[in-house]
């Protein structure tokens, strides 16, 4: 018996794949048949089989008929998985240059705020400008370090996505 086998999600609203024809006795045999024979996407979670004429079913695709060597077409990884092993240790030396810079910057403005508090006239203006360059460098290098961090990690996640 011929089976039109698609793609799609929990409800059958979605289709994910074009059709394809599967010679088999069963809906569940067709199903299988595709699995083995197709690269399934990573957002299918059912097989929509219908026979010559006859009403459409939807079958779930499990984990243990997934095609061999866990082939999936989309390359669905959880990120819990990605981030495991050797790889997660690696740290940013940007990230972590800059944010040193920003708590040196710290001090500084915290030895500009002591100038400002404690000093005559001239030492308040020149504690003031350390207040404020101190404050504003180093909000803006812990941003810096932030966004690098950001972004390698982006970077890992991705290099360890094309892997596999």
């Amino acid at each position: 018996m011929r089976f039109t086998v698609f793609e799609t999600n929990s409800v059958g609203s979605e289709k994910y794949s074009g059709s394809e024809t599967v010679e088999a006795e069963t809906a569940q045999e067709a199903a299988t048949v595709f699995r083995h024979q197709f690269h399934l996407a990573a957002q299918t979670s059912h097989l929509r089989v219908t026979a010559e004429g006859g009403i459409p079913q939807l079958i779930p695709v499990r984990s243990e008929d997934s095609p061999p060597g866990g082939e999936v077409r989309g390359g669905a990884i959880p990120p819990p998985q990605l981030l495991q092993g050797p790889s997660s240790e690696e740290r940013c030396g940007w990230a972590t240059f800059c944010t040193v810079i920003g708590w040196i910057n710290l001090v500084v403005g915290g030895i500009g705020l002591v100038l400002m508090m404690t000093g005559d006239r001239s030492e308040r203006a020149s504690g003031m400008v350390l207040l404020i360059t101190g404050l504003a460098g180093g909000l803006g290098s812990f941003i810096s370090g932030y966004i690098i961090r950001l972004l390698f990690d982006c970077r890992r996640y991705l290099r360890k996505l094309s892997e596999r």
